[in-house]
């Protein structure tokens, strides 16, 4: 019997999960909440968080997995897990959910990226099956946004 629970992300959690990412140096360890926002609505209930609850009833994030679909792949951005909770089936868990939630939302295919450098990551995700792409290479552009109004006062 597993001693965490799977949930869907909520808005509520973007301290805890930006937190989670910087524990593990995670490039999105500062999203904005308006960005965090955006994801989740675009992609309700893909994106999930581990949770325990501890004896005093309050609920702590123990793994985080931000995964999302352009409407015919998924892509697992972000699967992290709290250095003392691995080896417990968590980040599975998290992984074998998302990919449930992507079934459900008719998506038949999942990528997720990893560094090459990151060893533990590469061999989480062999180890769960994932097959490694080489002929794929990453490009990326930054794209300067311009800032938003701000809101009247009231």
């Amino acid at each position: 019997m597993a001693d965490f629970q799977l949930r869907p992300i909520a808005l509520a959690d973007h301290a805890a999960v930006c937190e989670l990412w910087r524990q593990h140096e995670g490039p999105a360890a500062a999203m904005p909440l308006d960005a965090f926002t955006r994801f989740l609505e675009r992609n309700p209930g893909i994106s999930l968080a581990a949770v325990e609850t501890t004896p005093a009833g309050d609920e702590v994030m123990i793994g985080a997995a931000w995964c999302g679909h352009d409407g015919q792949r998924g892509l697992l951005h972000h699967v992290a897990v709290r250095r003392s909770h691995r080896l417990r089936g968590v980040g599975r868990a998290l992984v074998t959910g998302c990919l449930a939630a992507l079934a459900a939302a008719r998506i038949g295919a999942c990528t997720s990226f990893v560094r090459g450098a990151n060893r533990d990551a590469m061999m989480f995700w062999r180890h769960l099956g994932w097959l490694y792409e080489n002929d794929l290479t990453a490009l990326r552009h930054a794209i300067e946004v311009p800032e938003l109004p701000a809101a009247p006062a009231t």
